[in-house]
């Protein structure tokens, strides 16, 4: 039996989550460098340990964006418009609102890239995409 567009969204999500849920990020140091333009951080100044990592964006892009499950997505209010054709679907996990994980790139990239899979597996296609911000 085929599945809905409504079923094969939750199962991208749920898949999404559970991968995402997994990824430890690298913490990222923030601090003054010793010497001009250096990555040697001077630790008698303010130092700041960002606990996600690096900061950024990670997608989903369906292309074409035409079919019943972009129709379904623009139906509930879900993605937008991707620059360079498509329908995207930004990578936001539950698990990180409001936490100091919220802004992590390597969290937010295995978010997409499980959504992605997901997705391909039920016929549609689609890849993940990122940027550090």
């Amino acid at each position: 039996m085929k599945k809905g567009e409504k079923a094969i969204y939750e199962e991208a999500l749920q898949k999404a989550e559970a991968k995402a849920k997994l990824v430890v990020p690298q913490p990222m140091l923030v601090g003054t460098p010793k010497t001009f333009l250096g990555d040697d951080i001077d630790l008698t100044k303010k130092t700041y340990i960002v606990p996600g990592g690096v900061c950024g964006f990670a997608w989903v892009v369906i292309k074409p964006a035409n079919g019943k499950f972009v129709k379904w997505l623009k139906a509930n209010g879900i993605g937008a418009k991707n620059y360079g054709g498509g329908w995207n679907v930004w990578a936001r996990p539950e698990f990180t609102k409001n936490t100091p994980l919220d802004q992590s790139l390597e969290i937010k990239e295995a978010w997409a890239g499980a959504f992605a899979d997901a997705l391909r597996e039920n016929g549609i296609n689609a890849y993940a995409e990122s940027r550090l911000d």
